[in-house]
């Protein structure tokens, strides 16, 4: 059969802009780069209109010196619908560590900008070594409130109050139960004294996964008296060291085999976003053991991973 001519169109570039093709083995249908132009979904571009002012503009004068514009965060965000009124919604504007607000809703947005901003500042986490605007927020529309995140600082919820014209904000405290607790360097069926954990680099971190699997300074004291002064392993759960009177009792848990599993964790309630396991400690060991010494700072909030093998 003889071959009839045809003709094919290689370029409607419906694939869009593929970076990962080369010049040899390029995807049909795709396009390598192009400037100032946008791909449509029919497989045409169209050219990319420039920007400019808008009419009867007005300028913010942000004062923002040379280290700052090279430091600080610049990015937009929408909040739709605000206050629940389906007519109103803003351009949520950051510069660094504040946050404005203009009507987007209207002729002229520039002249449009509200009185009231936020502060990322003020929600700042503890501890935080960074600086604070630094990093982009994100922020969604709610029922009419506003939810802004960012790596530095808690999530904040802004309320709109349409009668003053003003927000009101508030922190979103996120609270997690600490399920990880913190890497031993040892098998977690390992039991040492208080010298040998800080021989081993990890006193008081010892003694804090044991108050987050449930342990108490009570029960601690009284399994170190019958083990010659050995802390619990870290696969050994109290509760089961009940005697027929309901009190903790070492013989009666020592007839219980818990294998090499790490024994249940999350008695410690940690902020989401900044988890201080430092500061956990001290506040939940208010009485340490008899014996034992608890640094007031320790410096381990670095290491957080699961306990055992």
């Amino acid at each position: 059969m003889a071959a009839s001519p045809a003709v094919e169109d290689s370029f409607t570039f419906v694939k869009g802009l593929v970076t990962e093709g080369g010049y040899f083995a390029h995807p049909k249908n795709a396009w390598k780069e192009g400037f100032n132009v946008t791909p449509l979904v029919d497989g045409s571009i169209e050219r990319r209109s420039g920007l400019d002012y808008e009419s009867v503009y007005q300028l913010y004068a942000a004062s923002i010196d040379a280290s700052e514009r090279d430091l600080w965060a610049f990015t937009v965000e929408q909040w739709n619908a605000v206050g629940g009124n389906g007519n109103l919604d803003f351009f949520v504007v950051q510069i660094g560590p504040t946050i404005h607000f203009y009507e987007s809703a209207t002729g002229t947005v520039s002249a449009n900008k509200k009185s009231f901003t936020v502060d990322l500042t003020a929600f700042g986490f503890t501890g935080l070594s960074g600086v604070v605007g630094s990093s982009v927020i994100k922020a969604t529309a709610a029922y009419g409130k506003l939810i802004i995140t960012n790596r530095d600082c808690e999530p904040i919820l802004v309320i709109y109050e349409p009668t003053t014209d003003t927000i009101t904000t508030q922190k979103l405290e996120l609270l997690i139960r600490d399920f990880d607790g913190i890497r031993s360097p040892k098998q977690v069926s390992e039991e040492l004294t208080e010298a040998q954990w800080t021989a081993e680099n990890f006193w008081p971190q010892a003694l804090y996964n044991l108050y987050n699997q449930g342990w108490q300074d009570d029960k601690i004291t009284a399994y170190k008296a019958a083990k010659s002064n050995k802390l619990p392993g870290n696969n050994k759960v109290w509760i089961y060291g009940k005697d027929t009177n309901d009190n903790f009792d070492v013989t009666v848990l020592d007839k219980q085999d818990f294998g090499t599993m790490t024994a249940p964790k999350g008695r410690v309630i940690l902020q989401a976003f900044y988890q201080d396991r430092s500061s956990a400690l001290s506040t939940i060991a208010s009485t340490t053991p008899p014996g034992s010494s608890v640094p007031s700072t320790p410096n381990y909030n670095d290491i957080y991973e699961s306990t055992g093998p």
